[in-house]
């Protein structure tokens, strides 16, 4: 730890970051440090990533610059880093505007009520959580007044976009499109699991707040958005991905697909009930 103290203002950035690991524990000093400096450790850092998703053994060091790199980079949240997200967190309301703007006639499409449908779903399982039951009661007994139906992707998340150099490129996996409200895709887009790790401020996608990226849909789209029912949208999401969750769960147990990821998703039903009571108690991103 006293080696990583010492470091100069003159020091090298992937020296910082490196230096970090040398420690037992994460020192301020250095971690002030590396996140005032966080321009130069990026190029480092993402040199180091194309290495290794083109199979490049990595030399410990590397590896260990990898790990810190991408931990000060994610604190850091330097404004001048953090554009690019923002310029893709806009370009999503975009996408999802235009989505909701597009003339459903003919297509064939059915409109199913989101709350039933997940309701049924767990019930074909025959399993459930006290969690899961005073959630669906709570959202029943909140149900705001309905908003005019739109064309609705179903599944609008980061894990269903493809992003170049200039910002979002392509918008995947239309097989669960739907006639429903805006809210369900703005929701979706804003559960836990889709930020992928990132703090509860950057809720919209893991790139930026939700009232920003919900602000940027009303400019997009022409119409205003209703806080408190979006927010009901949100329980309801979350409490959808805990319902996925726990199928996922079954499709292992069961022993219809055997799998570790399977079973690991499945561990991840407390994770979400968690996040429905917090929503429910008026917690959750803004």
């Amino acid at each position: 730890m006293t080696a990583a103290l010492r470091l100069e203002a003159t020091s090298s950035a992937a020296e910082i970051i490196l230096a970090l690991e040398s420690a037992q524990r994460r020192p301020d000093a250095v971690l002030r440090q590396a996140r005032s400096r966080a321009g130069e450790i990026a190029p480092a850092v993402i040199d180091v990533v194309e290495k290794a998703a083109d199979g490049v053994y990595l030399m410990p060091k590397q590896r260990n610059l990898l790990f810190w790199g991408i931990h000060v980079l994610a604190v850091a949240r330097r404004t001048e880093l953090y554009r690019p997200l923002l310029r893709l967190l806009r370009q999503c309301a975009q996408a999802l505007a235009a989505i909701h703007r597009a003339d459903p006639d003919g297509v064939g499409l059915t409109d199913v009520d989101q709350l039933t449908e997940w309701r049924q779903r767990l019930d074909d399982m025959g399993d459930t959580t006290a969690t899961f039951e005073w959630a669906f009661r709570w959202l029943d007994g909140h149900r705001p007044a309905p908003s005019p139906q739109r064309l609705v992707h179903g599944d609008f998340r980061m894990g269903n976009l493809i992003v170049d150099e200039s910002g979002l490129a392509a918008v995947l996996d239309w097989e669960l499109v739907h006639f429903g409200e805006v809210y369900d895709d703005l929701a979706w887009f804003c559960i836990r699991a889709w930020r992928f790790g990132a703090p509860e401020h950057l809720g919209a996608g893991g790139l930026g707040s939700v009232e920003r990226f919900l602000s940027a849909y009303e400019a997009a789209a022409g119409e205003p958005l209703d806080r408190e029912t979006f927010r009901w949208w949100l329980t309801l999401a979350t409490l959808r991905w805990g319902v996925i969750c726990r199928f996922q769960a079954e499709r292992h147990l069961s022993g219809l697909t055997p799998s570790v990821e399977l079973a690991a998703i499945g561990r991840r039903v407390s994770e979400t009930e968690w996040d429905v009571l917090d929503l429910m108690e008026g917690g959750g991103p803004k």
